[in-house]
């Protein structure tokens, strides 16, 4: 999906685990199941849990994730936690590298897979360990499990996250059922909308904006991506003219 306003639902710049500024609007009943899955034991009895979270581009995968990375409670639970932005090309010696450095904070380039994949798994040994997979398109069976195998010495009850946009992927990969986010709704988008257009002055400052502004969110499908990019295309431009003007080319 792409409009002349801008917004593309491709991910062009790697997501990192960091939480933007304005926070999340919305989902807390999502962010309450997923929290849930992340403190308890597997049911099921695997070592290692994978939750893949299924959705189209833009509705906010990642967002979900990088809350859960920075909660309070995630980093009490787990001994060690990690982030890695896998993308379109699935390179495990890339993708195992960034997984490296984020658990130790240390960069440390290998060219030797073997050497590599030694090294994470005496990082892990023993340990409950949290890691989020972020953009996973790979349907390759054989690669996920060269790559995931170093965390088979983690301790019971290590999760792992993984975000896609293929309900393929997330059958190959998941241990436990696969949380499909669903569209933001209308006023949790407006808010959404409103913190990025109006920043700190709030709607109130620009009443006159409102009724367009809604009907922007209300074209943008509910897409979080979609509504924050043109929040931000519209802070700058304050007369109702240019607001339209950006509904009508959406």
């Amino acid at each position: 999906m792409e409009t002349s306003a801008g917004y593309s639902a491709s991910q062009t710049i790697p997501s990192t685990s960091l939480v933007e500024e304005f926070g999340v609007c919305g989902r807390d009943d999502e962010k309450e199941t997923l929290m849930k899955l992340l403190l308890s034991d597997d049911q099921s009895g695997n070592k290692i849990s994978v939750i893949p979270i299924v959705g189209m581009g833009g509705i906010g995968k990642t967002t979900l994730p990088q809350f859960l990375y920075n909660d309070d409670r995630v980093k009490q639970h787990f001994d060690l936690q990690a982030w890695a932005c896998v993308s379109e090309k699935f390179d495990v010696l890339r993708i195992s590298q960034q997984i490296y450095e984020s658990l130790t904070s240390d960069a440390f380039f290998i060219m030797n897979l073997d050497l590599l994949q030694s090294k994470l798994k005496v990082a892990l040994m023993g340990k409950r360990i949290f890691l989020v997979l972020d953009d996973l398109w790979n349907k390759n069976y054989t690669e996920w499990d060269v790559l995931r195998r170093p965390f088979q010495f983690g301790a019971h009850g290590s999760k792992i996250i993984v975000t896609t946009r293929n309900q393929d992927v997330a059958c190959m990969v998941c241990t436990l059922e696969a949380h499909r986010l669903r569209p933001m709704s209308e006023e949790d988008g407006w808010l959404l909308f409103e913190k990025h257009a109006f920043k700190n002055a709030g709607v109130g400052a620009y009443l006159h904006l409102e009724e367009i502004g809604r009907q922007i969110v209300r074209k943008s499908n509910g897409l979080p991506l979609a509504i924050k990019s043109l929040g931000g295309l519209l802070c700058s431009k304050l007369t109702v003219g240019e607001w339209e003007s950006i509904y009508i080319e959406q």
